[in-house]
């Protein structure tokens, strides 16, 4: 409100209070307006409390996603949850070679721990062919029109390039390497070995089945050099006394969960009999089971999972100076939701198999006087050591048996974190969910609100105009009435 020297400006309008009466009729508009506007300072109040109601929930509906995605990581079963994931998600291993020079080692969740013996006889290799010395790379080689190499490569189409007056190392090079039938199985280069250039024609795979053969025509003869030619060949190694073959470096297939790496021949190997290991000298592999690995899930969970309690129990109390609960104070939702969290981890699990563990205490997950749960990484380790298999049946359960507790007898046995995520689930669905629908419902009473208020606004907008008609009114009856006084004393 603006004061001007006639009047004063209410509401965006010019009004002249008291001029006549000598009342603050402004004021006395503005008391009553403040006196009506009661009910639209508690809509407003209620709009406040609403919102942040909503956001708390919102909030709440996030960390339970994070958490429930947290205890899906660490069951052990595929994205639909009826069967088991096809890579391993609790436990981990560290692998380590006591000669690296020979060969590297890794392993995955599916490895079993222990010690293996291992011996290279043999690497795999390409196929190679190399032409004869030649004097110059870019300069024609001198063969007559019409002639071919023809190359065979691990029954792959016939690569045939064309070899005429001009031809050069380089370009018989390029014509190979973009060939129409090559689609990169053979890869042609030169080499300059200090003295002459050499075309060398490799496969692009290693393995027995993957060698190449090189065919001259006729007046090629002489050009690529048999003597000089290495076959492709498998790697050969031997496991625990069993000789194996594959065609790669890379083994996969041998132990499970174990990759090898191939890195050199074993002391002891003769090149000439490469399947021989009477003499060679051992490299040790070592699978354990990695403790620290495996805590650091589980204490990831553990935050999370303290995080969501938290959230609950710091919006759930009594506010002294305001002298009102929280938000979630006396909200069977989040008690109910609190309950879960709490009861879920705290069960005993019991399994068709029987197990060595049915309750996270066993395993060095417990609970301490706030809800809270920690990671003794002690007492895990322990668990591991005695029984590896039952600490992941507790945490996953068993996809592949038939739960006793469920009427189709085909939803496999839950373990604590197959039953957390199932549980949060149709707490944190999106659509349907418990907090979707309660945040709806928030969407709702804030629409609500809203509208009311702005009805409110406009109520109060109409009775100030009619205030003010009303009090103008007054204040020109006033006026009128002093005119015809002051004529009445003139004329008197």
């Amino acid at each position: 409100m603006a004061v001007g020297s006639t009047g004063t400006t209410l509401g965006g309008r010019l009004t002249f209070g008291g001029v006549a009466t000598g009342l603050d009729t402004n004021a006395l508009i503005q008391t009553l307006l403040a006196v009506e506007a009661r009910p639209l300072l508690r809509m407003e109040n209620d709009l406040d409390d609403a919102k942040a109601a909503q956001k708390k929930y919102q909030e709440l509906n996030t960390k339970l996603l994070e958490l429930r995605n947290k205890a899906r990581s660490l069951d052990n079963r595929n994205s639909t949850l009826g069967a088991a994931s096809v890579d391993e998600e609790l436990l981990e291993f560290e692998a380590s070679s006591t000669n690296t020079n020979v060969l590297d080692v890794s392993a995955t969740g599916d490895a079993v721990p222990g010690s293996y013996d291992v011996a290279v006889g043999q690497l795999a290799s390409v196929g190679r062919e190399f032409s004869t010395g030649q004097a110059s790379q870019d300069t024609a080689l001198g063969f007559g029109a019409g002639e071919s190499l023809t190359i065979d490569y691990g029954g792959t189409d016939d690569i045939v390039v064309s070899v005429g007056t001009g031809s050069s190392l380089q370009s018989i090079r390029d014509a190979i390497n973009n060939d129409a039938n090559n689609g990169g199985n053979v890869q042609a280069s030169v080499l300059y070995d200090g003295t002459d250039y050499h075309l060398i024609i490799a496969g692009a795979e290693t393995g027995a089945d993957n060698d190449l053969t090189v065919t001259e025509s006729a007046g090629l003869a002489g050009f690529i050099d048999p003597a000089a030619k290495t076959p492709a060949q498998d790697s050969i190694i031997q496991v625990l006394g069993f000789t194996i073959q594959r065609p790669g470096n890379e083994i996969t297939d041998v132990l499970e969960g174990v990759t090898l790496n191939l890195r050199g021949v074993s002391d002891g190997i003769d090149p000439l009999t490469p399947t021989d290991f009477s003499s060679a000298s051992l490299t040790e592999i070592e699978i354990e089971t990695d403790v620290t690995a495996i805590g650091d899930k589980l204490r990831e969970f553990a935050t999370v999972y303290n995080e969501a309690r938290d959230l609950i129990e710091d919006n759930s109390g009594f506010d002294p100076e305001t002298r009102r609960g929280e938000i979630f104070a006396g909200d069977s939702t989040a008690r109910i939701i609190d309950q879960i969290l709490s009861t879920t981890l705290v069960q005993q699990f019991t399994f068709t198999q029987s197990t060595a563990f049915q309750g996270l205490a066993e395993i060095g997950i417990s609970f301490d006087s706030n809800g809270h749960i920690s990671v003794d990484d002690e007492v895990l380790e322990e668990a591991l050591i005695q029984d590896t298999s039952a600490v992941k049946r507790l945490l996953g359960g068993d996809p592949n048996a038939a739960d006793p507790n469920d009427p189709d007898g085909v939803a496999g046995e839950s373990g604590v974190m197959t039953a957390l995520a199932d549980v949060l689930e149709p707490i944190t669905r999106s659509g349907d969910g418990t907090l979707a629908v309660r945040d709806d419902t928030f969407d709702t009473r804030i629409d609500s609100l809203e509208d009311r208020i702005d009805s409110f606004e406009r109520l109060l907008e109409g009775r100030e105009e009619a205030l003010i008609r009303r009090f103008t009114a007054l204040e020109v009856s006033v006026a009128a009435l002093q005119a015809q006084q002051d004529f009445l004393f003139r004329v008197g």
